[in-house]
């Protein structure tokens, strides 16, 4: 029987379309992803796949290919950035791998240069506290308020010596928002905070235009990555709005309308704007922490519900997070619970379930051994 003209060429635009949305995932979930929003870029993926498969052939050019898109996502965003992501430029050293150019904990935030080019970093209810930002007994409340606090280019770079402004490498910082708290947990389970640096930065090769880019400074708690903080949280927090103001900003640097001074201004407002969408996100995310709370009083938070999931736990209800090393059990209602190694419990929360499916199929979740469940079970279940 012959084939149906046209359907061998549907199956590949579909297999094309799913690679396709693989990638946009992977970036949607990279805290640097938002640099590639508006540029066009691609990607290069070779994928090898057998004539006639043999038991686990199929699986292997899966992870192959999954493999090849993480690696490929992580590739244009060093690319396209110029800069190390979390990390600030160096001046001195003409790099953002240096010593310097990260902060030294969570709460930190970028406060500008010293004369000889080397980035400072102050805990950000201190810097709050140096600009008399009337905002910072707020950070004290309880919860804590949000707070997006903008600082100009000139302010952040006149201490400056000359010899250090706009050197050959071209880098520029036009201004930024620096934010917190976003709360998180420590690898441990302990509560912490942390605040985000949302840099504008630009750098000119050559003779070349100036590039434009929303640069994101920080660390998570303990010196983890933000994109290790991320994966815990089971989300980027800020990515729509660094995805729009990216989007944004690459408009603003390909326009020559008004010239240098009206880049300037587009730029200030657009952090200005990026500061209110921040707060008011984390204004909404406040509200829904309230309603958490008071479903905690009414008994269904998923933290009381770990020892229960976890005695009835079978096969398909344990995973392993190969990234952290933690055991992840299933309950119902997206009740995920994280325990480490030693039966402690790391946090409880819930995933949708495409958010568990796509841990699962893209294996930063793997099935639990027999003796992994059981030693856990050991260690906590009376």
């Amino acid at each position: 029987m012959s084939q149906p003209a046209g359907s061998t060429d549907e199956a590949v635009e579909r297999a094309v379309e799913l690679l396709s949305e693989a990638l946009r995932k992977r970036l949607a979930a990279h805290p640097g992803g938002h640099l590639l929003a508006g540029r066009g870029a691609a990607v290069d993926l070779t994928i090898r796949l057998p004539v006639l498969p043999k038991n686990g052939d199929l699986a292997r050019a899966a992870d192959a290919a999954a493999e090849g898109l993480t690696t490929e996502v992580q590739r244009l965003v060093t690319l396209e950035a110029r800069f190390r992501p979390g990390r600030v430029f160096c001046l001195r050293c003409g790099a953002s791998d240096c010593e310097h150019s990260a902060p030294a904990g969570s709460r930190e935030v970028f406060t500008g240069y010293s004369p000889s080019g080397v980035p400072r970093f102050l805990d950000f209810a201190q810097w709050l506290l140096e600009q008399q930002d009337p905002r910072l007994d707020g950070l004290y409340q309880e919860p804590p308020r949000f707070v997006a606090h903008l600082a100009d280019g000139e302010l952040l770079t006149r201490s400056l010596l000359p010899a250090f402004r706009d050197r050959e490498h071209g880098a520029r910082l036009h201004g930024q928002v620096a934010a917190g708290w976003w709360p998180g947990t420590t690898a441990e389970g302990h509560s912490a905070q942390v605040a985000v640096t949302f840099q504008v930065v630009s750098t000119r090769f050559a003779t070349g235009p100036r590039r434009y880019a929303l640069q994101l400074v920080g660390v998570g708690p303990g010196g983890e990555s933000l994109e290790r903080f991320c994966h815990r949280l089971g989300r980027v927090p800020w990515a729509a709005h660094v995805t729009w103001a990216q989007t944004t900003l690459t408009t603003i640097g390909r326009s020559k309308r008004g010239g240098e001074p009206a880049r300037e201004r587009r730029i200030a407002g657009l952090l200005a704007a990026l500061a209110g969408r921040l707060e008011k996100d984390r204004r909404a995310e406040g509200r829904k922490t309230l309603h958490a709370r008071e479903r905690h009083e009414q008994g269904d938070r998923p933290t009381r519900m770990a020892l229960a999931d976890l005695s009835r736990a079978g096969a398909a209800e344990a995973w392993v997070d190969v990234r952290r090393d933690t055991l992840v059990i299933l309950g119902q209602r997206g009740r995920a619970h994280v325990w480490n190694r030693q039966g402690r419990l790391v946090t409880s929360i819930r995933y949708s379930g495409e958010a568990i499916e796509r841990r699962q199929k893209e294996e930063l979740w793997r099935p639990a051994r027999a003796e992994e469940l059981a030693s856990l079970k050991a260690h906590v279940v009376p």
